[in-house]
């Protein structure tokens, strides 16, 4: 009764809504001497851990296979510390691994390394290694946390942790990871660490040739530690974090990335904006193939005039309400927020005309999985990703 209400009011002004300028994607890119303060992250020493730390809790706890037998030693020391542990597979299914999941004992810990699986670099099948690596590292955590989540939140003492080996400092020291795909699992794990501060979450990437002993004691000290950053960085006995510190850039600073006519670029997540305009500026730059990636189709028919030139949410949906009552529809507040996902994500589309205008644009409407398995035998590489937020949903 309260949304008809709402929807009577909306469905009743929504004509008279002024409609807000179209934004455009002319806006110049200012040169690098007008950015602002520019940061990057860098490793720093922080405290080692010494003396008496917090006794692990003691339960169940799930560790996803590296393969190597670090999960094998690790389960043997939570057994030593009275604990059960078991190992699973994340090269699994999604649906066969909550299923195995379902049938153990309630969990109050994870140790995911399946991200210190190395990535193949059989040529032939690049793109299906490069995918498996992914499937293991983030849709694999993905998949733990999301099975095991209402244990985990439910029970004091609770811990996830994650391991990486992308030498010691996650890759931002300079060093180029064997799997940079290992990087996915500490990406997530610092959402997850926000929207649920009652368990722990420590990420920790190891440098590539700490021996399995000190892993498996260093995977135990930082489950124990519950203070500090999410991320940690370990060489030996040596603790690193990550900080933000101040980087100039400047024009005459060396590319260390260099874009080539025969690389692709794939473009995700807005249509206009900031992304727009990055793309815009390197597709002027250099002659690569720059594929536009969207979830939703690219609309042929001209925008519907009651909702052309309309940004704003709360107008955009009182059109919406106001159609459906003027076809003799009662509005249902899920249809209203279907039809206005998609009259929004048609307006982004709209929006990248003038960018998609470029001969070396090409938008596409695709699963970002399925457009990379299609793009990377037939241009042989994808050399680089573009990524950004979209204000609106899709």
């Amino acid at each position: 009764a309260k949304f008809l209400t709402v929807a009577q009011g909306l469905g009743g002004t929504a004509a008279a809504v002024a409609a807000a300028p179209v934004a455009t994607i002319a806006k110049p890119v200012p040169a690098t001497m007008d950015w602002e303060a520019r940061f990057v992250m860098a490793p720093q020493s922080t405290d080692l851990l010494s003396g008496n730390l917090p006794a692990l809790a003691v339960g169940h706890y799930v560790i996803s296979d590296d393969g190597a037998g670090l999960a094998l030693a690790l389960m043997k020391a939570l057994t030593t510390l009275g604990s059960t542990a078991r190992i699973v597979d994340a090269n699994l299914s999604d649906t066969d691994m909550r299923a195995g999941l379902a049938l153990g004992p309630k969990a109050i810990g994870v140790f995911h390394l399946a991200p210190l699986r190395p990535l193949l670099r059989d040529t032939n099948g690049a793109f299906a290694d490069w995918k498996a690596a992914v499937t293991r590292s983030a849709r694999g955590l993905y998949t733990l946390l999301s099975a095991l989540g209402p244990d985990l939140q439910s029970q004091p003492g609770s811990v996830v942790v994650t391991a990486s080996a992308m030498g010691g400092a996650f890759g931002f020291d300079g060093t180029l990871p064997e799997n940079p795909a290992a990087g996915g699992a500490p990406g997530l794990l610092k959402a997850v660490a926000l929207e649920w501060p009652g368990v722990h979450c420590r990420a920790v990437d190891f440098a590539f040739d700490m021996p399995v002993d000190s892993r498996v004691d260093a995977l135990l000290q930082e489950a124990q530690h519950r203070a500090g950053p999410t991320e940690i960085g370990r060489r030996g006995p040596a603790r690193l974090e990550l900080l933000a510190h101040a980087q100039s850039l400047s024009a005459s600073d060396p590319v260390h990335v260099q874009i080539e006519a025969q690389d692709v670029v794939v473009v995700t997540g807005g249509a206009r904006g900031i992304t727009a305009q990055i793309a815009r500026h390197l597709a002027a730059a250099v002659p690569s193939t720059f594929v536009l990636l969207g979830s939703t189709p690219i609309p042929d028919a001209a925008e519907p005039d009651d909702v052309a030139g309309l940004t704003n949410a709360a107008a955009v949906k009182g059109a919406l309400i106001k159609r459906a009552q003027q076809a003799g529809q009662t509005p249902k507040p899920a249809e209203i927020e279907r039809q206005w996902r998609r009259a929004m994500c048609a307006k982004h589309w709209r929006l990248c005309k003038p960018l998609a205008q470029r001969p070396n644009i090409l938008p596409a409407t695709c699963a970002t999985p399925r457009i990379l398995a299609q793009l990377w035998p037939e241009s042989g590489r994808v050399m680089a990703g573009l990524t950004a937020f979209c204000t609106a949903p899709g």
